[in-house]
């Protein structure tokens, strides 16, 4: 397999061109909070802040291999999160990104994304 960048579309069907210098800040992760609290510690909080605040644009990566670490990190918390986030900033340019495919991808992830891309 050949690791040059290609514009073609991705599983979503969508493609796009940057066509700006920008600034890229990797803030720190957010936890979809199962507790029923939200509560989210100073540096969940600290993202949130700088996404409020700050002319951004969104890049949301997500780990649908199964293997994330965390308790919150399951892929349907961050496909949960990733909804919530997206209602939260639904004017922002934002771009999905699933990291560690070549670990593969736990059955129906791709599927509920799909359906969650296709709701918006």
């Amino acid at each position: 397999k050949s690791s040059t960048p290609s514009n073609r579309p991705g599983p979503s069907g969508r493609t796009f061109a940057v066509s700006q210098l920008c600034q890229i800040m990797d803030s720190p992760g957010v936890l979809n909070r199962r507790d029923g609290t939200k509560a989210r510690n100073e540096m969940e909080e600290l993202t949130l802040a700088a996404m409020s605040h700050l002319p951004t644009a969104v890049m949301y990566v997500m780990d649908l291999s199964g293997g994330a670490g965390d308790k919150c990190s399951s892929v349907e918390d961050q496909l949960i999160l990733r909804r919530e986030l997206r209602s939260r900033f639904p004017r922002r340019p934002w771009v999905d990104v699933i990291s560690k495919v070549d670990l593969g991808v736990v059955d129906g992830a791709r599927e509920r994304l799909e359906r969650i891309l296709q709701a918006e």
